[in-house]
């Protein structure tokens, strides 16, 4: 661009300037048209087919698939097994890329399709042990589980073995293959899960951090503090343990209706992935039609096309279901049947333990358990990475794992980094898997108590479900195989002293935190802390802030019933609670140190994160600037990116600090003075005036709290916007219910989000409620690729077809498959 403005000022006295110009305007115009043709050909060669008929030969009887103008499928079979079939085929019609790559991703096989990139990600999955759990876990399947998932793999293997002429491009581009699905391949998609839901392990190792940065005692006061808003007695409190003497302890202190979560013994490691989401369920007494209304929105990073889950609708004589499935497993993670609805959350449950390893001074080969010398269990993993360099195209990359009778070895090729301790990782995950796997049993309920009972046999992932049937019916219950420990609350790592189990036994599954029929006649999660008074058990001390979940009960108590429509306003709620609690705080303090212009703006503000406000603008940066003047001088800069990277782990106790003005971590003490609460809110309104005056001329909170779509083959860089779904402005924050929560060392882009919006009303048969931020098919270019974003971002939402009446009203294509 420089160069071509740069010809508007050569010297008139020659024509080339003007022949120049000529011929770069021409290369502009062929380049558009050759771009033009391409995308058109790239559209056209990326599609599939959605009409007309196909051979499905394991089929025992015609199947007919109906697609609506979103691209959303309804399978119509004569019985369930061919549904599954079905499920299996149309999936891999749109998603095998998809499929692909998540497949990929979680074997530890990334580097093979994306090179050196990759490896990182493959030697964790490897060391983590994914592989081998999900080889032992797919033996054991009950019979009943795996018809269930052999019946959805047929269709998926059925079309990669029959339909590579319409294979997405994308695999062209990476040279890949797919391979036939396996047992073992569904196995290590619900492994994969679990561990994203698992991060308890970099919680540990971040509290391990503090304590070597700050000493155990100032730690305890930057832990987790844990509310549950419904309990009325304290939650029992985790012991605080000297690091070097773990036997001593004292309690810890409580408000009236929180835990805090402080050391038992010793950690470090990068902040844990986040995941988050809102779902509830009103009963028939606290709804207009006099039905159960199920509402949910699971938050992930679904920036990438066309997002996480699959749309789908699914019908038999006797059954008719829709919602959202997660490519590779059948049934619906979230939707609605014709008998029930459900929706989930992450609940956190803490299956996750870092120890202490005592290594044989003797011998790099051994450990020590007590007094007895053991060797460590050694296997070896084969990393095959692209590389255009070696022979063949790629080379081996061999990583020795090593393991005690706890798990792996984490600090190990890097995954954590404690400093030269030896640090081994129990996951339940690894021990926890046993012949049901409790979708297959969720997805066919036919009652709330059997949604129960069902959600019940999910042992390896941690969820939080909401769930009502016709008959009024409506509970909640979590999920997940969550182990009782001889030692310590899982709050930080266990020094291994001998070997006996650090795992004694589970939290019994009808004990898991949960009600049926509550008598206020509703309930709801928000991943904060749901464990009731008294509860004996823990299930975690890693829960989300309770600013979403407050603001769900201020709704909730708003009026006595509610419509469906009101459900799905308050799933786009964007009121700051958050933010109301703090403001009346700041601005005495901003007026009194000058920032008059910031005191003015939060005076007058509704605490609504919209985009056109310059308040939510104003605060996020006041706030953020505020906690890094808080804890930079003493955490250093990259402990205190790691701190602050983590917010559910420090949020609620910041906020709780901040009403102290003479708390002792508002002093600097790179200073001589001793500073208080109001000198660090000066500070800050400072920093967050120079941050503000430095980009590019922000006046509203959607200028700069932005979300973008990408390609997962092109995020950055060159041709990212062509391939991608663009850059758009969004509302809400990381306190409201309308979920849009960036990371706090990037702000303010986007990350996590609601994936997908759900109201089911049990008074409907014909159709639900719903939203998705993307679209049905992982193919670029393809028209369905991301064609409800739009939709989605304006808050506005579409009837996704339940009953086989509603799905043929709404066919625009009609595909028959055949045996």
């Amino acid at each position: 661009m420089r160069y071509i403005a740069a010809l508007n000022f050569l010297p008139p006295k020659a024509n080339k300037g003007s022949s120049m110009r000529r011929i770069l305007g021409g290369l502009v115009v062929i380049v558009g048209v050759s771009l033009t043709v391409l995308i058109v050909w790239v559209k056209q060669a990326n599609d599939y087919q959605t009409d007309g008929i196909l051979v499905l030969s394991a089929l025992s009887a015609p199947v007919t698939v109906t697609r609506d103008s979103r691209g959303v499928a309804h399978i119509a079979a004569s019985n369930r097994r061919d549904m599954l079939r079905a499920q299996g085929f149309i999936t891999a019609q749109d998603r095998l890329f998809q499929m692909e790559f998540f497949r990929m991703l979680a074997w530890g096989r990334l580097s093979e399709l994306i090179g050196e990139a990759g490896l990182s990600s493959d030697t964790e999955m490897r060391v983590l042990g994914l592989p081998e759990n999900a080889r032992r876990m797919a033996i054991q399947f009950a019979p009943d589980v795996r018809e269930f998932l052999e019946d959805y793999l047929t269709g998926v293997n059925a079309y990669i073995a029959t339909r590579e002429d319409e294979f997405p491009l994308e695999l062209s581009l990476l040279g890949h293959t797919p391979q036939p699905w396996s047992l073992e391949d569904s196995a290590i998609v619900l492994q994969f899960i679990s561990l994203q839901h698992s991060v308890n392990m970099k919680a540990e190792a971040l509290s391990l951090a503090l304590i070597d940065r700050v000493g155990p005692e100032r730690a305890a006061s930057l832990m987790p503090i844990n509310v549950n808003v419904d309990r009325t007695a304290p939650a029992e409190a985790a012991a605080f343990h000297n690091p070097m003497n773990p036997s001593s302890a004292r309690p810890s202190a409580l408000n009236e209706q929180a835990s805090t979560v402080v050391p038992e013994t010793l950690a470090d490691v990068f902040a844990p992935l986040h995941f988050g989401s809102n779902n509830w369920v009103t009963g028939p007494t606290r709804s207009e039609n006099g039905a159960a209304i199920v509402v949910n929105d699971p938050h992930l990073d679904s920036r990438l096309l066309p997002g996480v889950w699959y749309p789908v609708g699914m019908s038999t004589p006797d059954f008719h279901a829709a919602g959202v499935a997660l490519p590779a497993i059948p049934g619906l993670v979230v939707g609605r049947t014709n008998r029930v609805a459900y929706g989930v959350t992450n609940a956190y449950g803490d299956v996750q333990d870092l120890f202490l390893e005592r290594p044989d001074p003797l011998s790099e080969d051994h450990y020590l358990e007590g007094e007895e010398r053991v060797p460590f269990d050694v296997r070896i993993e084969a990393i095959r990475v692209r590389d255009e360099d070696a022979d063949g195209g790629y080379r081996i990359e061999s990583i020795a794992v090593r393991s005690t009778k706890r798990g792996p070895i984490v600090s190990d090729h890097g995954i954590v980094n404690l400093g030269g301790r030896t640090i081994s990782l129990k996951w339940g995950a690894s021990v926890a898997y046993g012949p049901e796997i409790g979708y297959d049993k969720l997805f066919f309920a036919q009652s709330a108590a059997e949604v129960d009972a069902a959600v019940q046999l999910i042992d390896i992932n941690m969820f939080n479900v909401v769930f009502a049937d016709v008959d009024g019916n409506f509970g909640r219950r979590s999920t997940g195989k969550i182990p009782n420990r001889r030692v310590g609350q899982g709050v930080i790592p266990v020094a291994v002293t001998d070997g006996e189990p650090y795992w004694t036994s589970w939290i019994p599954k009808d004990e898991m935190p949960g009600e049926s029929n509550p008598e206020r006649g509703w309930s709801g999660t928000a991943n904060h802390d749901t464990r009731p008074d008294n509860y004996p058990y823990t299930y975690s001390t890693f829960f989300s802030p309770s600013y979403r979940y407050r603001r769900l009960g201020e709704l909730m108590e708003s009026k006595d019933q509610f419509s469906a429509a009101d459900h799905w306003t308050f799933m786009h709620d964007v009121r700051n609670l958050q933010a109301a609690a703090m403001v009346p705080q700041l601005t005495p303090i901003l007026r009194s140190s000058g920032h008059e212009d910031f005191a003015a703006a939060l005076e007058d503000w509704s605490f609504d994160d919209t985009i056109d406000g310059r308040a939510p603008l104003v605060y996020q940066t006041l706030y953020r600037q505020l906690v890094i003047k808080t804890f930079a001088d003493e955490l250093g800069d990259e402990l205190v990116k790691e701190y602050l990277g983590n917010w559910y782990y420090w949020q609620e106790r910041f906020d709780a600090l901040f009403a102290d003005e003479d708390a002792l971590w508002f002093d600097d003490v790179t200073t001589e003075e001793r500073e208080r609460r109001a000198n660090v809110v000066s500070a800050a309104a400072d920093a967050a005036t120079l941050e503000l005056a430095n980009l590019d001329a922000p006046q509203a909170w959607g200028d700069v709290h932005t979300l973008t779509f990408s390609s997962p083959l092109r995020q950055s860089g060159f041709g990212a916007k062509l391939v991608g779904a663009g850059t758009h402005p969004i509302s809400g924050s990381g306190d409201t219910l309308r979920r849009a929560r960036y990371g706090f060392n990037q702000p303010f882009e986007t990350a996590f989000f609601a994936s997908y919006n759900m109201v089911s009303d049990m008074s409907r048969s014909d159709y639900i409620e719903t939203a998705l931020p993307g679209g049905v098919a992982a193919r670029m270019f393809h028209e369905h690729y991301g064609d409800q974003i739009e939709t989605w971002l304006s808050g506005a939402g579409s009837q996704t077809p339940l009953s086989l009446e509603a799905a043929k009203a709404s066919a625009i294509s009609s595909l028959q498959l055949v045996p």
